[in-house]
């Protein structure tokens, strides 16, 4: 059974892990073209109810926030997964490797230096 950490990985995880993920927890049988469906209708309504943009204001207030990118295979070529979170909040979108694409996550602040400032380790900047 998944440890209950990794549940809300569902929500990144390939359509056929999440569909297996949804069958084992509720008990119940769906097909993985059902799971790909609903997840992005679950998407938009999310997306449109405002949450994300909640999000995107506490992330912006947060003393401290990871951000990071990952290719990722998606409509037969490579997009890059843009992330943004605290130990509590996560802000995902894709896009390309540009700074337009990392400063459309609407958390970093859009300046030249937002998708290239990094710390230096042992300085606290």
């Amino acid at each position: 059974m998944p440890r209950p950490r990794t549940w809300s990985a569902a929500t990144t995880s390939p359509i056929y892990r999440a569909t297996e993920l949804l069958c084992h927890l509720a008990g119940i049988a769906v097909s993985t073209g059902w799971m790909a469906g609903i997840r992005g209708r679950a998407a938009g309504l999310v997306e449109a109810s405002g949450f994300m943009d909640r999000v995107r204001e506490l992330l912006k207030t947060a003393p401290a926030v990871h951000a990071d990118e990952t290719p990722a295979r998606a409509a037969g070529g490579t997009r890059y997964v843009h992330l943004a979170c605290t130990r509590y909040l996560t802000c995902l979108h894709t896009g390309d490797r540009s700074s337009e694409a990392i400063d459309a996550g609407g958390v970093l602040p859009a300046t030249p230096a937002s998708s290239s400032a990094m710390a230096t380790p042992g300085t606290g900047t």
